[in-house]
This record gives C-alpha cells, structure tokens and sequence, in this order.
C-alpha cells in the first residue's frame, strides 16, 4: 500500500468504520482512537484503525 494511501481523513475514516463522524471525533480528541491532529484535520492510520477496531474493549461513548 502506497503511503498516501495508509492515511485516512475524519470523513473517510467514518465511512470505513461505519461511525458517525461526530463520535469519530470525540474519540480521537480523547486519544481513545489512534489519530493525529495536523493543523485542524484529524488523520487516521488505516493498519491502526485496523489493529483498534479488533481491540475487545467495547466503546464508551
């Protein structure tokens, strides 16, 4: 996979997850979600979303 293409934006990610995009974002402000913050957009790590989404941990939201 392409570098480009291992990072997802707050809209692809929702899609792919299948979450809304207003709890997408809760989570990655409280570090619950691997993301990073470049400037104002969130970015998300496809294999870490990947690796977060088989956690057993059930979501608080």
């Amino acid at each position: 996979m392409a570098e480009s293409e291992s990072w997802l934006s707050l809209e692809e990610t929702a899609i792919y997850l299948g979450m809304g995009k207003t709890a997408l974002y809760a989570l990655a402000r409280e570090g619950r979600i691997p993301a990073k913050k470049i400037g104002k957009k969130w970015l998300f790590e496809k294999d870490g979303l990947d690796q977060w989404a088989r956690s057993a941990r059930p979501l608080q939201l």
